[in-house]
């Protein structure tokens, strides 16, 4: 794994519980890149003839993510939900990683 996939630098800590949390934070962004990794296989495998693959990388995975939004409005005891138009790359990615459906985590 690359360092810029979770946008390393170095950070100097001077006592050990400050150590040990970043070990965690660490470890945990390489566990969920690893996971999702896991997951989207199957469209970030490159084609050996085009030598490209259907997401091209997680940064593009990422930015596709990023055009996701949700906003709630709650005035006079009535929410209101609103959901982004979700583009078919961004279904496929949810999908892919098992998320609910939006429109379900949209009305909790």
């Amino acid at each position: 794994m690359k360092t810029t996939d979770i946008q390393t630098r170095p950070i100097r800590h001077f006592n050990e519980p400050n150590v040990r949390g970043h070990i965690f934070a660490c470890f945990l962004a390489y566990r969920a890149i690893w996971e999702l990794r896991r997951r989207l296989s199957s469209i970030l495998t490159r084609d050996p003839e085009t030598n490209q693959c259907e997401a091209g990388s997680l940064a593009d995975i990422w930015r596709e993510l990023g055009t996701v939004s949700v906003a709630k409005l709650e005035a006079r005891g009535k929410v209101y939900t609103k959901l982004s138009q979700i583009s078919d790359p961004v279904k496929k990615i949810l999908t892919l990683c098992e998320v609910p459906s939006l429109n379900e985590v949209a009305s909790e």
